[in-house]
């Protein structure tokens, strides 16, 4: 998708509250994520929208164990500030499908 929202979110400090050595770790996970979502044909449908976010998560899950409540809110709030980008509804709570136990 062609949409110059991800490159200015990408330009960003969106994980900024937390541990800083947790959020490097999980950092590649959301470049691959923004990356998957730069390539989408721009009529994507939702679950071709969707596709990214589940593996990005499934990488993140990976730090399961370290992740604390502070860590949580912010990774969820820019998964779901990246789905509003591409025009996936935050109250859908799309992320939960694929969240571990953090």
């Amino acid at each position: 998708m062609k949409n110059p929202a991800l490159d200015e979110f990408a330009q960003t400090d969106y994980l900024r509250d937390g541990h800083p050595e947790l959020l490097d770790q999980v950092r590649p996970a959301f470049d691959q994520l923004i990356a998957s979502l730069r390539v989408l044909p721009e009529q994507s449908g939702r679950e071709e929208r969707l596709a990214p976010f589940a593996e990005a998560l499934a990488a993140i899950n990976e730090w399961g164990d370290e992740i604390e409540t502070e860590e949580r809110e912010t990774i969820l709030g820019a998964i779901y500030d990246l789905g509003e980008i591409v025009g996936l509804d935050r109250d859908s709570e799309f992320a939960e499908a694929w969240r571990g136990d953090w």
